[in-house]
């Protein structure tokens, strides 16, 4: 997201010298009421608003701007995406999240959603006692109980020194979204790895939690970023 604010910023004082996720069908219908013969680039939404540089600008907060320096991002050309996850991630975290955001350009045609973002979170059971299988993940943060299973996007085993590691990997709705929220300012997040009474307990490190709420800062921050882009893409059309 930061490389785009760069682009987009870059639009904005250059003209600014000649010139003084919600519902799907919500999203849907406002896509209809825009005329084909009407869209425009993203560098004309931006440069008929002054105030859209500042807006922009004040969704990178200090937070986020500490977040995004300890995160890793990897380009994806085949999909147009940037993938997105922490420096510091080891295969032996218990909770991996990664994030997909698509790369905008400002000659790109302004269209809602022109920027999306989406993720995936991954549960890693660790045993060093052998191959452990599980069917169920229960999550316990402070206040809350979470319990996962089905919809599997993926699942994987790997080696790592003495460890066997069984990943299963999910993609992050509205619920996990909200679940990764609580774990990322909770004191204290359990997990438990289940198969028929069979369970392996474990505590995330405080090292595993601050990776967590990086990639949630991360997150929300792509949200309220692709929010704002719609915003201005809506008031733009509506003249």
């Amino acid at each position: 997201m930061k490389k785009i604010l760069v682009i987009l910023f870059s639009s904005l004082i250059m003209f600014s010298c000649g010139d003084k996720n919600g519902e799907v069908k919500k999203e849907s219908i406002k896509k209809d009421a825009i005329k084909e013969d009407k869209l425009v680039t993203i560098e004309e939404v931006f440069k008929e608003n002054s105030k859209a540089k500042e807006h922009l600008n004040s969704l990178m907060s200090k937070e986020y701007d500490e977040a995004h320096d300890r995160t890793e991002i990897i380009s994806d050309d085949f999909n147009n995406e940037q993938k997105i996850f922490p420096i510091s991630e080891k295969k032996t975290d218990k909770v991996k999240i990664e994030i997909f955001e698509s790369k905008i350009k400002k000659e790109d045609v302004a269209k809602l959603n022109v920027y999306y973002v989406r993720g995936n979170i991954s549960f890693s059971c660790v045993s060093n006692d052998g191959y452990f299988s599980f069917n169920k993940i229960i999550i316990l943060t402070d206040n809350n109980r979470y319990e996962i299973n089905g919809d599997v996007l993926s699942q994987d085993l790997e080696h790592e020194g003495k460890y066997t590691i069984q990943t299963s990997k999910f993609v992050i709705d509205q619920e996990k979204y909200d679940m990764i929220a609580d774990m990322a300012y909770s004191e204290k997040v359990r997990i438990r790895f289940s198969k028929n009474d069979n369970n392996k307990d474990f505590e995330l490190t405080k090292e595993e939690k601050e990776r967590i709420r990086d990639m949630y800062i991360m997150f929300d921050g792509a949200i309220l970023f692709r929010e704002t882009i719609n915003y201005y893409i809506e008031e733009y059309y509506k003249k």
